[in-house]
This record gives C-alpha cells, structure tokens and sequence, in this order.
C-alpha cells in the first residue's frame, strides 16, 4: 500500500515536470521565431508610364487621296430657295467671300417656336421644382407626403430632360442656319456658275465650280453611316509615317459613287507633307475630342463595373523603395492616343502599364521595382 503511494506521487511529480519542460520548450522556441525577421514581400517587376496633359478623340478611320485644288465643286448642305448668288464665269472671289445666301426664314420661324419652347420647359421645370421643395417642407412637419415629394420632383427631372432636348433641337438647327450662307474656301475664279437666285438649291447638287491655280484637296471616302454624323468644320486628323496634321472638313458630298460611298473633302493651302496629287494617306475622321486632359495610356486602366469608372496604379517612393498606391479615376474619353480621365493624380505621374490581368493582382501598397516600356501582354 506504502508502494503504490510512493509510485503515484513519484508519478505525478514526472507528470509536472514533463508539462514544465514543454511549456519552457514552447515558449524557447516562440523566442526563437520572434527573433527570425519577418521576410519582405518580393516586387512586382512593371512597366511604368507617365500621366500626360493632351487631347483624346474616337473616330473613323479612312484612307484620303491627296488631289490638285484646280477644280472646286461648292454644293449646299440644305434644301432651300437661294436669294443671292456671287459672281459669274470668271470673276475672283477671296477666301471667306459670300457665293451664296439662301433662304433661312423657315428655320427662322422654326428656331423662334423652338426658343418659345425651350423658355416654357424651363419655366415649368423651376415652378416643379419649387413645388418639390415646398412639398418637402410640408412632408418635415407633417403636411405633406413622401410619394407628393417624389411626385414633384419627377415632374421636375422630366421637364429639364425636355427642355435639354428642346436645347438640342435649337443647336441642330443654328448649324443648319449657318449652312445658309456659302462662302469661297479658298482663292480662287469662277469657273462655272450653275443656279441663279430663285433656284432650289439641293444637296449634292453643285452650285459653283471654282479653279484654282495653287494649294491641295483631300477627298476621304466614306459609307453614308459615318457621313451623316460628319460636318462641316468637323476635325479630320492625316498621317505620313510619324508626321501628323489636323485639318477641318471643308465639304460634305453625300452623292454616293458605284461603291456606296459618299466623299468629305478639305481644302488646305497646300498639299498635305509635300506629297503629289494621288498619293493615299491614313485618316481618321474625329467624331468626339477631349481637348486639354490627363491622358493616361489604355494599359493603365482597370475599369470598374460601373461604366464610366476606374482605377490606376500609380508608383511612389517610399522608405527608399517603389510601392502603388491605388487611385480611383474618372473615364472621360477612350480615344486613339489613350484614355482622358480625372483623378488625383498629374502630368508627370509614374503609373504601372500592364496587361489587366496583371493589375487586377495588384494590391494599393505592394512593393514594384519599375522600368520604363510598354507591356502590351
């Protein structure tokens, strides 16, 4: 009996000891794990880019044949009655002299209803939206309800779509007013005159021919699609290797040739980069521009869900080493030359260019080790 008393005690002391020595262990060995430095994460190896400060345009591309300016065609852009006509076979005209002055009093007439519209939109617009927060107000001390909130100010978003609308309608028509006076594009003599005051001039229909001795043309073949949201004065960009120049559209021929294609033709002083009559350059007609934004190449954007939306990477120094810092954008324009966005960043800021599966796994203040270049995978 004396024994097993003995025995258990001597046990339970080795048990005690044992539960010492692994907890002594443990903790010897935690002490050995806090002093092991904490390994750094390795760097994104990237391309960097700068922020630039420039213009961004959408358009379509074409393929313009540079031609002698020796013949004009002047042909109208509307179907009016014309009221006065320029001078006869063989008389000069300067650049910016009236050939033509049509008839303008029915988008007169018209432009006035649409002026008398566009007041009353607005006017009903304000007294919507007064009545809304007048009603709110009511809603605050019981008087009112939500829904006759709600009900005010829909009326009101409704009234300022429609005058919007009106307010298109009104610029729509201002062009059109605008193409009812035809002046010469360039220096030239008569060659040919072929209505008279009193004619209907129609569109495509050519009204003068003028002859000049010097300076070129560019005729740009294009389907109807992109004719009809072209005109006049629109931006038309050239290219030769790496030289470029914007020109404006100086005519529209919707006259369709035997491949379905209507013309936009430009008158330019001389012949575009030097280059003789019949040589075919690369062209892109701009149907929308961003003129004097942050241009960010399209690499460095991730795009949100939400359209419109996004984020860039942009690269800092930090405790003597690059990391990212991840910046929301607004996405303005996505063009040729880039992206036009808006954010907190500027000209001159370093921004990772990367494939978006590459960005996607970056997080805002991984490490990266930059190079200048351009990752197009």
């Amino acid at each position: 009996m004396k024994k097993n008393k003995l025995l258990t005690i001597f046990l339970a002391i080795l048990a005690i000891a044992l539960v010492i020595g692994l907890v002594m262990l443990r903790k010897h060995r935690i002490a050995e794990l806090d002093d092991i430095p904490t390994p750094q994460q390795a760097a994104w190896a990237v391309n960097s880019a700068p922020v630039l400060q420039g213009s961004v345009s959408q358009g379509f591309s074409a393929l313009a044949e540079i031609q002698s300016s020796n013949s004009t065609r002047i042909l109208p852009q509307i179907s009016a009655t014309i009221l006065k006509m320029g001078p006869r076979e063989g008389g000069a005209v300067k650049k910016g002299d009236l050939l033509v002055q049509l008839d303008t009093r029915e988008q007169e007439a018209n432009l006035a209803a649409l002026n008398s519209q566009l007041t009353a939109a607005k006017a009903d617009a304000k007294r919507n939206q007064d009545e809304a927060v007048r009603e709110s107000r009511l809603a605050k001390k019981g008087g009112s309800s939500a829904a006759a909130v709600e009900k005010w100010r829909t009326a009101a978003k409704a009234a300022r779509a429609k005058a919007d609308a009106i307010a298109n309608q009104i610029e729509a028509l201002q062009i059109k007013i605008g193409y009812c006076n035809i002046t010469a594009p360039i220096d030239a003599k008569i060659a040919q005159r072929m209505a008279e005051p009193g004619d209907v001039a129609l569109p495509g229909k050519p009204i003068y021919i003028l002859s000049a001795d010097h300076g070129g043309r560019v005729a740009i073949p294009v389907p109807m699609a992109v004719l009809e949201k072209a005109h006049v004065g629109g931006g038309v960009l050239l290219r030769h290797g790496k030289d470029t120049m914007k020109a404006e559209i100086s005519r529209i021929d919707p006259t369709l040739d035997k491949h379905a294609m209507g013309h936009i033709e430009i008158d330019l002083d001389d012949r575009p980069f030097g280059l003789p009559e019949g040589y075919r350059v690369p062209a892109r007609i701009i149907s929308n521009s961003r003129e004097d934004s942050l241009v960010v190449p399209a690499n460095t954007v991730v795009t949100d869900k939400q359209a419109g939306h996004g984020h860039v990477f942009r690269i800092e120094s930090h405790d003597g080493r690059e990391i990212v810092k991840r910046i929301p954008v607004d996405i303005l324009l996505k063009g040729a030359e880039g992206f036009a966005v808006s954010g907190d960043i500027k000209p001159g800021d370093k921004l990772v260019e990367a494939h978006e599966s590459v960005l996607l796994r970056l997080r805002d203040g991984d490490p990266v080790q930059s190079s200048t270049g351009v990752d197009g995978e």
